[in-house]
């Protein structure tokens, strides 16, 4: 008995330090009143810094989400917009499981989707990653509308990265053909001159 008791506590604490390395950090607030029962604190309501992408602005709102669940393990973020379907007029930040990104249809990170819950939004994204639903707006790119921050998705900026690495290292690698070629053609170095120095004497 003591054995089996001694047993299901260590499995109880290794449960307990899983979800606590699994636990995943969100802002938890509503630019407007959510009007439903859901994890935002009545406090992190109607709270214009919510709209903000400033994470010194939003560090108020941030909350470990297993205070409410383990089975939370992303972000999410969502918007209701004005007539002209861009300009955000009311931000939601919370925190969402693989079931809410299942009902929503959110695939993968920063993914966004028409959602109406609750009621008086239109768009709901998730991400994955501790503070990752600072997002402030929402941008097609890929032929996919993803959550952006200032107009720049984490594919835009990802790809732009990878854009920049491919450009710097085509850069590289015709800076070193050059300079070789150079030597080769006894120039000495890329745009350098070619020196050639003759000397003869003579016998009186």
């Amino acid at each position: 008995m003591n054995l089996e008791k001694s047993l299901l506590v260590s499995v109880m604490v290794l449960f307990a330090e899983a979800s606590r390395i699994e636990a995943i950090w969100c802002y938890l607030c509503d630019s407007s009143s959510t009007g439903v029962a859901t994890t935002i604190p009545n406090g992190n309501q109607r709270q214009g810094d919510c709209s903000s992408s400033d994470p010194a602005l939003l560090e108020k709102f941030v909350y470990n989400c297993d205070r409410y669940s383990t089975l939370f393990n992303s972000c999410e973020t969502a918007f209701d917009f004005a007539a002209d379907g861009k300009t955000v007029t009311r931000t939601y930040r919370d925190c969402i499981n693989d079931q809410g990104k299942s009902i929503i249809r959110l695939k993968g990170n920063s993914d966004c989707q028409p959602y109406t819950y609750p009621p008086g939004l239109q768009t709901a994204c998730a991400c994955t990653g501790d503070r990752c639903n600072k997002e402030n707006g929402v941008v097609t790119y890929n032929g996919m509308e993803q959550s952006a921050v200032d107009g720049s998705s984490i594919a835009m900026i990802a790809d732009k990265i990878a854009a920049d690495k491919a450009s710097a290292a085509a850069l590289d690698a015709a800076r070193t053909n050059r300079f070789r070629n150079g030597w080769s053609n006894g120039v000495g170095y890329p745009g350098g001159l070619s020196l050639s120095i003759s000397v003869s004497s003579s016998e009186d």
